[in-house]
């Protein structure tokens, strides 16, 4: 994160903007299939973060401006925080497009806002963005959600040893509660079945710089 020499008077905006800020409400419904089954989860639009915010960021006196640069297979989401002071703070997102052309690049670039744009001002939707997705499907009655289920590794008839590389990724979603499509979005993975070496050691790379990015904000 990036920030001018002096945030004395950003922080003192930002901190009354967040308590002022509307609770944020998850208002997008998606699916994502699994070799369990076609699951589906809510999220915040960032349509929605962007309204439950922008009243409260006006009155004081901060704004939100948001770049998009790259192609055409990563995209890179800078969001700048500035305040009429001239102080400012500002962190960059970089993530693969799911495929390389437009429709990829756009998906990309929203998911990019969305979630620098939380991190940011420090705002969060009721639920965990796609933790019911990663939830098996009950049999008779509905069970509670107890932990989220990570992301399906590849099964054979001769049970292959899982790589290092794999146990690690599995351990950080885990421990974030990050659902499949954040995983293997932010660590510029189609699958983790079938990754080469170098592609697991990169993911991890991307994770570990996301964690810092949204702890640092």
């Amino acid at each position: 994160m990036n920030q001018s020499p002096e945030i004395k008077d950003l922080a003192e905006a930002l901190a009354k903007a967040q308590g002022q800020m509307e609770k944020l409400k998850t208002d997008e419904k998606a699916s994502v299939v699994t070799q369990k089954g076609n699951f589906s989860y809510t999220y915040a639009s960032l349509a929605n973060v962007i309204e439950c915010s922008r009243k409260a960021l006006a009155e004081n006196q901060l704004v939100i401006v948001q770049s998009v640069e790259g192609g055409p297979e990563t995209v890179t989401v800078t969001s700048r925080l500035m305040h009429s002071s001239g102080q400012w703070l500002e962190s960059a997102l970089t993530l693969k497009a799911t495929k390389p052309d437009i429709q990829g690049l756009g998906s990309a670039a929203t998911y990019g806002r969305r979630y620098s744009l939380m991190a940011l001002l420090g705002v969060a939707p009721e639920d965990d963005d796609g933790q019911a997705a990663c939830t098996p499907p009950p049999h008779h009655q509905q069970q509670p959600v107890k932990q989220t289920k990570p992301v399906q590794t590849q099964k054979t008839e001769k049970s292959a040893p899982v790589p290092p590389q794999v146990r690690q990724i599995l351990a950080i979603q885990m421990e974030h509660q990050l659902s499949n499509d954040e995983v293997l979005q932010i660590g510029g993975l189609e699958t983790l079945r079938g990754s080469t070496e170098a592609q697991l050691n990169e993911a991890l790379n991307r994770l570990d710089f996301h964690l810092k990015e949204v702890k640092q904000a």
